[in-house]
């Protein structure tokens, strides 16, 4: 496959050019706007901005304040473009946040605040992702953001050992520090669960591609810092996907069937519903273990409340606290009966669907013309996150796997509009 693609051009002999030249200039543009949003998501649910001490909530409002923009800019570029289906649902995933954040005032009786649910700007990013594919730079884009990963994924490993070590004060810091009172374990760093695990994939399918010695030391840090995290089921997940890979090399096939144990998972969650008792948490032994068994009983006791509408999005520094009388009380942890208690039906169907687009992303990708690099890894972390729904919904807009979500609904979207729609869909590359 070319690294540089062929544009299929109508009438190249006479506006070949012209077209090649629009493609390159707004490619540009598209790239470095799309890069920034993935650079931002990654600091923000990174959480990066706690390491700045007294400025990390200006520096975190600001940040969402500008990834918020980045993607109304796309919403804007693509109504001015006649990507009009594009932009309409990429609006509504901005307006789902506020929809649900007045879900939650009216269920809590908290009042309502406008800027609640900011870090939840993931599904609007549609329209920059659509325009990655319209523009030919969707691979650019992905290329980039594995050295984002890398270069992520070293500051962690640095900035948790300086931690460990007692060099590194984060203050009254509550996002990016765990203690572990908290949770039951070692002392633990939060992080972007997207950039780790998506580095990790490309590194992985890069080195069997074609053997190289910076992929090979970037993968030995993804995997120390998988470690580090002390997130023990995404581990033993993204330890399972790997050999998979190893063994089958066939990253389609591994994906579609984690979609399959992923469906059967929410069957049981479903049914954990109407017969906690059997809640797997109880082989579990630490506090964070004890911790989703009682989420699970009291989300059981409060579904017949919230199946319609959900709960909402909680803010504020009591969260759930009005709705449960519990400040033990984590629906993200518990997976998708957490997200039926939050988002109701409506938008645990929508998570069930994003799943599923993440898990077959490969074909759509190759179909494009990505390289299959790309898609493969795309696919494996696809796997890991679909599995890991079951304990923890990665694919929700707040966390910073909505980015696979969004590249994957926006193939989705691409592919039914048609290649010959030249208001949704770029030209194609070989």
């Amino acid at each position: 496959m070319s690294r540089n693609p062929v544009y299929y051009q109508p009438n190249s002999r006479s506006i070949g050019i012209q077209a090649s030249t629009k493609t390159n200039f707004s490619g540009f543009w598209t790239h470095h706007l799309a890069v920034t949003a993935l650079i931002l998501s990654v600091i923000i649910h990174g959480k990066l901005t706690d390491f700045l001490g007294s400025a990390a909530e200006d520096v975190r409002f600001f940040l969402i304040f500008f990834a918020v923009s980045i993607n109304l800019i796309g919403i804007a570029v693509c109504t001015f473009r006649k990507m009009l289906v594009t932009a309409i649902i990429s609006f509504f995933g901005l307006m789902g946040v506020f929809i649900y954040t007045a879900i939650f005032s009216i269920n809590s009786g908290v009042p309502f605040t406008f800027s609640a649910g900011g870090e939840y700007f993931g599904y609007s990013s549609l329209a920059i992702f659509m325009l990655c594919i319209k523009d030919n730079v969707l691979g650019q884009v992905l290329r980039s953001f594995y050295f984002v990963c890398c270069v992520y994924a070293a500051l962690y490993f640095v900035a948790y050992f300086l931690f460990q070590a007692g060099y590194l004060d984060l203050g009254g810091a509550t996002r990016v520090f765990t203690s572990a009172d908290q949770s039951g374990r070692n002392d633990r760093l939060q992080f972007s669960s997207m950039a780790l695990v998506f580095g990790t994939t490309s590194a992985l399918v890069r080195i069997f591609r074609s053997f190289n010695v910076f992929h090979t030391f970037a993968l030995g840090i993804f995997l120390i810092d998988i470690y580090l995290t002390g997130s023990r089921v995404i581990a033993v997940i993204l330890a399972a996907i790997l050999l998979a890979y190893v063994f089958a090399r066939n990253a389609d096939f591994i994906s579609r069937s984690a979609y399959g144990v992923y469906v059967v998972g929410t069957a049981f969650s479903l049914f954990l519903i109407f017969y906690p008792d059997y809640n797997p948490y109880y082989l579990t032994t630490d506090t964070s273990g004890n911790i989703r068994v009682f989420s699970v009983y009291l989300a059981s006791d409060l579904i017949n409340e919230f199946w319609l509408f959900g709960a909402g999005i909680a803010y504020g520094i009591e969260a759930y606290v009005p709705i449960s009388g519990s400040k033990y009380f984590y629906p993200s942890d518990i997976g998708m009966i957490g997200i039926l208690f939050a988002y109701g039906v409506l938008g645990f169907s929508a998570y069930f669907v994003l799943t599923y687009l993440s898990c077959t992303i490969y074909r759509p990708m190759v179909q494009l013309g990505l390289s299959r690099t790309h898609a493969e890894a795309s696919a494996l972390t696809g796997a890991i996150f679909a599995l890991y729904s079951l304990q923890a919904a990665h694919f929700n807009s707040n966390e910073s796997a909505y980015v696979l979500a969004m590249i994957a609904l926006a193939l989705k979207v691409s592919n039914r509009l048609g290649p010959g729609s030249d208001r949704e869909r770029g030209r194609r590359s070989i």
